[in-house]
């Protein structure tokens, strides 16, 4: 039985802990948010904010730590690369491509550079001539401090500049080219640089424009856009000799045409491996985990299809949460609360209310439920 430090203690990588627990290790749990779910969960909590790299390395002697592994945030995996450096573990890439991989202006020149295709990037002075144009920190999450500027408004962007820089750690930001299409993610398991197995979901942000709430696995996704992002994938894998495990991708779909717009080696948030674990039977949390304890990686799971949907409860404003009131029938695979009766929630993406999956007879239904989510019609908040 090897001793694990799980670097998260959200609900989201409740997953990863599970497969860890399941597989006989010892795991731990860093964070210094004790209402966290996992901080509540796990007899082995540590409350201890993993920030401070030098109490982490600290951590990482005194319980004599075998395995690191990081959790469903990008901070996570940036505090894990560095302490890689000292402690040498194993699946986690180095400093460097760890921050040409989660810094946004760092991934888009390495993506230019390499004829990988991302939104073109402008200087301030450029920016005003190439409208419509985002403005978002170069290391942040769930679309904080994003502003997207249509007009010619040296106030607006300097405005948005500054909403940026206030929801960057590093305080950097990044104006680029805004393009109008579908969003969706790609979530890849790479052994030798290669996908081994990977998987397409179609993503909606409907409280709030930047911060997905509502997926669903894609089915009918054309041949042609798959290969066009596997091999986006498959050449940056080459270019920085990425190490086996996830790589998980955001891009924009116009037509057939493709735009990565962000890419992450963590495990995706807002319970994303039970989505894929759900509607196709891989263990997606077990195949993540596996780089971090030196396995070999390999398939896992029973493949199978089932009709699931993903939503996270937000609200659109401020709002006094009561209850989640269904307006019309559904079967649920799983609810997971995240808010109390009588808590007051910020507006989305801020505050989470909980987070469900929908469980569907057909193709057909899941749809239909998939639409009434979009048009915040399935259910009411209370």
């Amino acid at each position: 039985m090897a001793k694990v430090l799980l670097v998260d203690t959200n609900l989201a990588a409740w997953p990863i802990h599970q497969a860890l627990v399941a597989q006989g290790h010892e795991v731990f749990v860093v964070g210094g948010n004790p209402q966290d779910y996992l901080a509540n969960a796990s007899p082995n909590y540590i409350c201890q904010d993993y920030a401070d790299r030098r109490r982490m390395g600290v951590l990482l002697e005194e319980l004599g730590i075998d395995h690191l592994v990081p959790g469903c945030n990008d901070f996570s995996y940036t505090v894990c690369a560095d302490l890689n450096e000292q402690f040498g573990f194993s699946g986690i890439d180095s400093v460097v491509n760890t921050q040409i991989i989660n810094n946004k202006e760092q991934f888009r020149r390495f993506a230019l550079a390499n004829s990988i295709p991302v939104p073109a990037v402008f200087s301030v002075e450029q920016a005003l001539d190439f409208l419509p144009v985002i403005v978002k920190p170069v290391d942040s999450y769930s679309g904080r401090g994003v502003t997207v500027i249509r007009d010619r408004n040296t106030a607006a962007l300097a405005q948005a500049i500054h909403a940026a820089e206030a929801q960057s750690r590093s305080g950097q930001y990044l104006v680029e080219q805004y393009i109008e299409g579908q969003l969706l993610s790609h979530s890849a398991f790479l052994r030798g640089e290669k996908i081994l197995l990977d998987f397409f979901v179609e993503e909606q942000c409907i409280a709030s424009p930047f911060a997905v709430d509502t997926s669903k696995v894609v089915a009918d996704l054309s041949d042609t856009v798959r290969a066009k992002v596997r091999s986006a994938i498959e050449s940056m894998a080459q270019l920085l000799g990425l190490a086996d495990g996830l790589v998980h991708t955001q891009f924009i779909l116009q037509g057939d045409a493709i735009w990565i717009v962000e890419v992450t080696r963590r495990c995706p948030g807002d319970l994303y491996s039970l989505l894929i674990e759900y509607s196709t039977g891989y263990a997606y949390a077990q195949m993540y985990a596996s780089p971090f304890l030196g396995i070999p990686l390999s398939v896992a799971g029973i493949s199978g299809e089932r009709f699931i949907v993903r939503h996270t409860v937000t609200v659109p404003q401020e709002t006094r949460f009561t209850a989640v009131a269904f307006k019309r029938a559904v079967s649920l695979a799983g609810y997971f609360s995240l808010a109390r009766s009588g808590e007051l929630m910020a507006k989305a993406p801020l505050g989470r209310i909980g987070i469900f999956f929908t469980e569907s007879p057909n193709r057909q239904d899941q749809q239909s439920i998939y639409d009434d989510l979009v048009r915040r019609t399935l259910y009411a908040i209370r």
